[in-house]
């Protein structure tokens, strides 16, 4: 939770700062000979714009003029920027969302690992940086500078269909809202001197408790499908915590049901054959 309140002050900072958050994919190497570094290609897709790069070294080098097979570097690519080092190789893209459509356009990327005249002296397979078995994208990749073997290190889940985040946050306030509501409408039954009608209770009961069985399910098929859960931590303590704030005061309403509904059962038991009250 502080972790998150964090968050969410930085990111109201950068709204009033009128600043764009700049997403990047990185490549990181522990292997690279003294002097080396990498670069990462792609092959642009025809919505991009190919432009040359603007340092005239590495525009008239071998790296800078590579392309092969439909493959450049990636800085090549309008908005895409880059940084490079012995260690990383990091792209910088205009936020999460462009991140992620830049991974969707391109799907795959090559690393080129290059001397210090940016001369090419291997370039690996391809690696998909938009995941196939999770629903997820490639923030973060190792690479092995004599195998060319990469590995990613790090995912980030990708963005749901148009819709279905604003689906989820209305099921989180309103698994709280319909549950206070629950808790106050039970304990005025319980409250009733009068027979608790079970079949108004059990209505209101199921009505109340969409919002929540929803959330509920969301929430394990996110965690407890692989496919969904990209980090294959299963249902973690954390979750069960987040379960039980959106749904406290519903789990309260349903235990006030369950009373609800033991005494209206009891009234009835206790009530005298052909009694108008029963």
């Amino acid at each position: 939770m502080k972790r998150s309140f964090i968050i969410t002050l930085l990111l109201i900072a950068v709204m009033l700062c009128g600043c764009t958050p700049v997403s990047t994919l990185e490549f990181t190497c522990d292997d690279m000979p003294a002097g080396w570094s990498m670069f990462v290609l792609v092959r642009p897709h025809e919505s991009d714009e190919v432009i040359e790069v603007s340092d005239d070294d590495l525009r008239n080098s071998e790296i800078g003029k590579f392309d092969t097979d439909g493959w450049c570097i990636a800085e090549r690519i309008q908005h895409v920027g880059a940084e490079h080092n012995a260690e990383m190789t990091a792209l910088y893209i205009d936020g999460d969302h462009d991140r992620e459509g830049f991974c969707e356009k391109h799907r795959k990327v090559r690393i080129a690992i290059v001397d210090d005249k940016w001369q090419v002296q291997r370039v690996s397979d391809e690696f998909d940086i938009f995941c196939e078995d999770k629903y997820a994208i490639v923030t973060k990749a190792a690479v092995n500078a004599q195998s060319l073997d990469i590995s990613r290190t790090k995912l980030e889940k990708r963005s749901y269909p148009e819709g279905l985040d604003s689906l989820k946050i209305l099921l989180a306030l309103g698994s709280i809202g319909t549950g206070l509501i629950l808790m106050v409408v039970m304990a005025v039954f319980l409250e009733k001197k009068k027979t608790p009608d079970r079949v108004s209770a059990s209505a209101t009961f199921v009505a109340l408790s969409v919002c929540n069985v929803l959330l509920t399910v969301w929430y394990l098929v996110e965690e407890l499908v692989p496919y969904l859960d990209i980090d294959d931590s299963g249902f973690t303590l954390f979750d069960l915590q987040a379960l039980a704030f959106f749904n406290g005061f519903w789990l309260v309403g349903t235990a006030l049901y369950v009373l609800v509904m033991r005494k209206a059962r009891a009234a009835v038991g206790n009530c005298p054959k052909n009694s108008a009250e029963c």
